[in-house]
């Protein structure tokens, strides 16, 4: 694993875990190690903003299709 993929996988169990989600010591400690793998990155920030992206209300007036997404289009910039 990158060091971005170590800080994104603890900011995703930190939402687990805000959730609710359960951990087992050894979960812990598995944390543990890759916490000390992973420097220059705040997990709990990186958490915050998931939970942000999650729970946010979409925008008026920007509409988004999932085809569109997939092509690499948005849109807006194409005029319609």
């Amino acid at each position: 694993m990158t060091d971005d993929e170590r800080a994104l996988l603890l900011a995703l169990v930190g939402v687990d875990t805000q959730a609710g989600q359960s951990l087992t010591e050894q979960d812990h400690a598995a944390l543990d190690r890759l916490k000390a793998q992973v420097q220059g990155y705040d997990a709990d920030a990186l958490s915050q903003a998931i939970t942000h992206v999650v729970t946010a209300k979409p925008s008026e007036g920007r509409k988004l299709e999932w085809p569109d997404l997939r092509r690499g289009k948005d849109r807006d910039s194409a005029g319609e």
